[in-house]
């Protein structure tokens, strides 16, 4: 029979496991999110294992029991001590990750092998525990010395004496630390294992502590982290407290009908369950709804409205940006034919009457109007939305045009613009959007100037590619025909990251520090819409090559 006292630190062990799995899976590469994958992870050990200790009645479990949770507590100050030193950007010598881990294996070789730190249990009322043995004070010490010191360097990050941090940085910092200096309160589960008649509340703490911190870790950026404190500090203690209200309801049935009817009803528990678990779901609503309402002053509803009017008002930023710059380089080209112009204007009152001046001077001024006209008839179809509009369009002259847009800024960073274009006349003409496909390479060529600050080339390439070996093996729906163009774009730039690399495409996702994300998200709708494909490759400090496959 299941101990009801074992209950509670059950419940803690899977929520804060949940909550590091989540974040973790949140953004696998993270090391925000790595760490605190680990730091749930001896949480969970702690208390898993304390809840097996409180229900056994087997001797050899309840030994082996009372040194297993060691593994995870005894983890839990250089847990802290990882995430902080994450957190605050900071690495530590290898020396002092060696000295780490030999005290780590010590002491976990001294708890299973000796009796110098855990010596049989002690029976309480609520189930059996470890008993401190003679140099436990000694271990409770070095876990102290490692907590504290941990809390110390979040508390010099709050200082930034040398002013590395960022504003947000530093009130992240604060929140961790008072976290930290709250979490210390844990230390009382050590006391039933010098004697005192105390039941462990440690298990209260740990789930409110982790949904702070994944709150944070994962909204930070997106609300003022006061609020992320306060409404995660309410959510977790209204959660906790219908919790404890729905276990000590299920405690005093179970004693109640021991007493009347004499035996314990597992089947009121499942009743309990059962009812909780259909009441959590619209509970949970709305106690969110209150206090969305209480601390932003808008329902869930509303905020999601602003979230999406937000994400189309970043989108219109992100498609101004580009039209910024295209309108940049057209003013550039703008520039000559206005020259011819203006030089035709100066010599006309001389000249009047020269028939061959006037010739020449009406059949050129009237073709660089023309092409004045043509550039701003552009950059008004570049920068309005439209669905997609598909007309036999010659890639290599699509390709000529954008980079001649940005001509200016190629020789502005010593970039060398390669090209090798290898279809013929015939096949480099498919049915495409001409202004949309522009957009594509206009990002992915800003992409790749943007990557070499310092010069650097750029080459694109054209040909053709078998279907079957551009999408793996399986023909996309909306293909006519075996072959696909195939078009290469590669600079010389700093690269990205392997971490990186498979987020590249998702909205919001950004490397760069003023980056709105959105750039390359585009570029991957874009494609989607002609049924395409794009793929992407890239090495740190070698360059990145983005390879477009077209119908």
């Amino acid at each position: 029979m299941i101990n009801s006292y074992s209950i509670p630190p059950f419940i803690s062990s899977i929520l804060v496991i949940s909550l590091g799995l989540f974040v973790f899976l949140k953004n696998r590469y993270g090391s925000s999110n790595i760490s605190f994958l680990f730091f749930t992870f001896v949480l969970f050990m702690w208390l898993f294992f304390e809840a097996i200790l409180y229900s056994s009645k087997d001797t050899d479990m309840i030994i082996a029991m009372s040194k297993w949770e060691y593994i995870g507590v005894t983890a839990i100050p250089f847990a802290c001590l990882n995430l902080v030193l994450v957190m605050l950007k900071k690495r530590i010598s290898k020396l002092s990750y060696v000295l780490l881990g030999v005290i780590y294996i010590i002491v976990i070789y001294l708890v299973f092998r000796t009796d110098f730190i855990i010596n049989g249990v002690h029976k309480f009322y609520w189930g059996y525990y470890g008993r401190a043995s003679t140099f436990h004070a000694l271990y409770l010490l070095i876990w102290l010395v490692i907590y504290l010191r941990a809390t110390y360097l979040m508390y010099e990050g709050i200082k930034d004496k040398d002013n590395i941090y960022s504003f947000e940085e530093r009130n992240r910092f604060k929140y961790m630390f008072l976290i930290l200096m709250v979490g210390v309160i844990g230390i009382v589960d050590f006391l039933p294992k010098y004697g005192f008649n105390i039941y462990p509340i440690g298990y209260l703490f740990s789930p409110i502590l982790c949904i702070i911190i994944t709150c944070a870790i994962l909204k930070h950026q997106l609300m003022d982290i006061k609020i992320v404190i306060r409404r995660g500090l309410v959510y977790s203690i209204l959660i906790t407290v219908f919790t404890v209200i729905y276990l000590c309801i299920v405690i005093l049935a179970e004693r109640l009908f021991q007493v009347m009817l004499g035996y314990r009803s597992l089947l009121v528990s499942i009743i309990f369950a059962s009812i909780i678990a259909l009441l959590f779901a619209p509970l949970k609503n709305k106690i969110q709804f209150l206090i969305d309402r209480i601390f932003l002053g808008k329902s869930p509803e509303q905020i999601v409205q602003e979230n999406e009017l937000l994400r189309q008002e970043l989108l219109r930023s992100e498609k101004l940006k580009t039209v910024a710059t295209f309108a940049s380089g057209m003013a550039h080209e703008i520039k000559n034919p206005l020259t011819a112009i203006k030089t035709f204007t100066e010599y006309l009152p001389k000249k009047r009457d020269d028939r061959e001046f006037m010739d020449k001077f009406s059949r050129i001024v009237g073709s660089e109007v023309r092409r004045i006209d043509d550039l701003v008839h552009q950059l008004l179809d570049f920068s309005k939305p439209a669905p997609l509009q598909l007309e036999d369009t010659n890639i290599h002259k699509l390709i000529d045009d954008t980079l001649d847009i940005l001509s200016s800024q190629f020789i502005k960073y010593k970039i060398d613009v390669n090209k090798d274009y290898k279809l013929s006349v015939d096949s480099s003409v498919i049915k495409i959007d001409p202004q949309k496909m522009k957009q594509v390479f206009m990002n992915l060529f800003i992409n790749a100037i943007e990557a070499m600050p310092n010069g650097g080339a750029l080459t694109i390439s054209t040909g053709t590619e078998h279907l079957e070996q551009s999408i793996g093996g399986s023909v996309k729906q909306g293909y006519t025909e075996n072959k696909s163009i195939k078009i290469t774009i590669s600079d010389t730039g700093f690269g990205i990251s392997k971490k990186d690399l498979p987020h590249i495409f998702e909205p919001f996702y950004s490397t760069k520090e003023k980056g709105s994300g959105l750039g390359l998200s585009i570029v991957y709708n874009i494609i989607e819409e002609h049924k395409g494909y794009i793929k992407v490759e890239s090495k740190i400090k070698q360059g990145t090559r983005f390879i477009i496959g077209l119908l």
